[in-house]
């Protein structure tokens, strides 16, 4: 595989992007101090924002990218869509990223790794900037197979852009700024903690390779189950995050619903990976061991 190079040269495009979205949530919430926000908006806001963050951390996380579940085609495109909210492009290349990104997980050619290139950086910067692309031919060999998967890069555009449209329509102004704007600044900015905050400070139960934690705090702010990463980087394709009861995890929750309804007899979901912890626990033992005799 081509070694990741990643240049602090802008990426204009994906930085102009950036820009109107802060710009536009300043002026967002300014409209909200003078104007306020109906209950119905704050209503969509929630709904939409839900959407967003699931759809990333199920559908293109757990499901593209790891392969963590199998589901009927349909749930597939509800997922796909609610990911497309969040404008972070296609699913193919969401997860090359990411398999690229545990595959070099802070070390040299990780695209987002706060201990290498900085918290800022690994927050919001690598979007903006210009890297070597990840070979999806190398990292995604499943997925170019998968035509579903693949048609989804032509359409993605059309959920991002119907996230403003939709609230447009039916409140205007203030919805658009409520659920589109400051909906897609809330999402973005909780999925970028978890490549920056999760990195840098939290526990590490598990003695991985990177510097992965579990961020308490983050997790009850944002209980989608992703800030509790070094779980996830202990065992990556296991469907669950949380894997505690003090450790909230909405998209594990979301699985484990969908997989006791059936329509027609047909299951909406199967093969759901769940933790070994005893296998997680025995390996994590056996390297801290190896880790003091070497020492």
């Amino acid at each position: 595989m081509e070694e990741i190079k990643i240049q602090k040269k802008w990426n204009w495009s994906a930085t102009l992007a950036v820009v109107i979205m802060h710009v536009a949530s300043v002026y967002a919430i300014a409209y909200g101090v003078m104007n306020g926000f109906s209950s119905d908006s704050w209503m969509f806001f929630g709904i939409f924002i839900v959407a967003t963050v699931v759809g990333v951390s199920i559908g293109y996380h757990r499901f593209v990218t790891h392969g963590s579940f199998e589901c009927i085609w349909p749930l597939k495109l509800l997922f796909l869509i609610c990911a497309g909210f969040a404008m972070q492009g296609s699913a193919i290349s969401w997860a090359s990223n990411h398999r690229t990104h545990h595959l070099y997980a802070d070390r040299e050619g990780d695209l987002h790794s706060p201990s290498k290139e900085g918290f800022w950086h690994a927050h919001i910067e690598w979007f903006m900037v210009k890297y070597t692309k990840p070979d999806q031919k190398t990292m995604c060999p499943d997925l170019l197979r998968d035509k579903f998967i693949v048609l989804q890069k032509y359409w993605v555009p059309l959920p991002g852009i119907a996230g403003f449209v939709i609230p447009f329509v039916f409140f205007g102004l203030e919805g658009m700024l409520l659920v589109g704007v400051l909906r897609l600044l809330f999402a973005s900015h909780a999925i970028f903690a978890i490549n920056s905050v999760c990195h840098k400070w939290g526990e590490r139960p598990y003695a991985t390779k990177d510097v992965s934690t579990n961020n308490i705090i983050l997790g009850w702010l944002i209980p989608s189950g992703e800030p509790f990463h070094n779980n996830h980087h202990a065992d990556p394709k296991c469907a669950y995050m949380g894997w505690h009861w003090y450790q909230p995890d909405m998209g594990k929750w979301i699985l484990q619903l969908l997989s006791l309804v059936r329509i027609w007899n047909i299951k909406l979901v199967w093969n759901i990976r769940k933790p070994r912890l005893d296998r997680i626990d025995m390996l994590h033992n056996r390297r801290i061991n190896d880790e003091a005799s070497l020492s």
